[in-house]
C-alpha cells in the first residue's frame, strides 16, 4: 500500500510541475528593455511588500498565541490554582501565524526572481549618446606614439 501511495504522489508532483517555461526566452526588443525592467522592478517591490506584511502579521499572531498559551500555564504548579482557559484560541492563532509565515515565503522568492529580471533588463540598456553640439568635458584619453 505504501509503495502505491509513494508512486502516486511522485507521479502527481511530476505531472503537476510546470516545465513549460524551461526553454522559454524573453522576446522583448532592446528598445523596450527599460519599460520591461521598470515593470519587473515594480512587481518585485509589490511582492516584497506583500510578503513583509504577511510574515509580520504571522509573527504577531503566532506571538500572541504563544503568549496566551504561556499565560494559561503561568501558575501550573501551585496547588488550588484555577488557570485561565482560553479554549482553542492560542492554537488557532499559533498555527494561523505559522501558516501566514509559510504563505509569505513564495512571495519573497517571486520578488527575488523579478528583481533579477529587472536588473538584467536595466543593465543592457542602450547608453545615452551625447547631444549634437554639446561639449563633453572631463574626459581623458591616452595614446601611443611609435617613431620609425
Amino acid at each position: 500500500m505504501t509503495k502505491k501511495l509513494f508512486i502516486f504522489i511522485t507521479l502527481f508532483f511530476l505531472l503537476a510541475t510546470d516545465v513549460s517555461g524551461v526553454n522559454r526566452t524573453d522576446t522583448l526588443p532592446l528598445a523596450d528593455s527599460s519599460a520591461a525592467g521598470l515593470m519587473y522592478k515594480k512587481k518585485a517591490k509589490t511582492a516584497l511588500v506583500t510578503g513583509v506584511i504577511l510574515s509580520s502579521a504571522g509573527v504577531v499572531a503566532a506571538g500572541i498565541g504563544m503568549g496566551l498559551t504561556l499565560a494559561g500555564l503561568g501558575h501550573l504548579f501551585e496547588p488550588g490554582y484555577q488557570g485561565k482557559d482560553y479554549g482553542s484560541l492560542p492554537a488557532i492563532l499559533g498555527y494561523g501565524g505559522l501558516a501566514l509565515i509559510a504563505a509569505s515565503v513564495p512571495l519573497y522568492i517571486v520578488s527575488g526572481k523579478n528583481k533579477r529580471k529587472a536588473k538584467l533588463y536595466l543593465r543592457y540598456q542602450k547608453p545615452d549618446l551625447p547631444h549634437a553640439g554639446k561639449e563633453i568635458k572631463g574626459q581623458m584619453s591616452a595614446g601611443v606614439v611609435i617613431n620609425f
